[in-house]
């Protein structure tokens, strides 16, 4: 039986000291949600830390962790960012999909 796909999208910005945090809430949330698989696509909007450094080590260690990563800042806001990538992304595969952002 084919699991329901869960798929979220990170923004990052010059955080290296959070995302270990936040790696280890989404592991525990998604091992508890065992019936959906999962696929994180995290953004790198230019970060000047360790920010890419660490996505890239999440995705050597568990490849549902995956990463797009811009050469600079683009002083754009993450929800900008977010649905733009987004709407090519599902204009080009021809489906529908709901944001929210915080």
């Amino acid at each position: 039986m084919n699991k329901e796909l869960v798929s979220l999208i990170i923004p990052c910005y010059n955080e290296e000291q959070v995302l270990p945090i936040l790696k280890a809430a989404l592991v525990d949330v998604m091992n508890d949600m065992s019936e959906f698989d999962f696929e994180l696509l995290f953004i790198n909007d230019g970060s000047k830390d360790q920010t890419l450094k660490l996505l890239k080590k999440f995705h050597e260690e568990d490849s549902r962790m995956n990463y797009l990563s811009f050469s600079r800042n683009f002083e754009k806001s993450p929800k900008n960012i977010t649905s733009t990538i987004l709407h090519f992304f599902f204009k080009s595969l021809n489906q529908a999909c709901i944001l929210g952002f915080a």
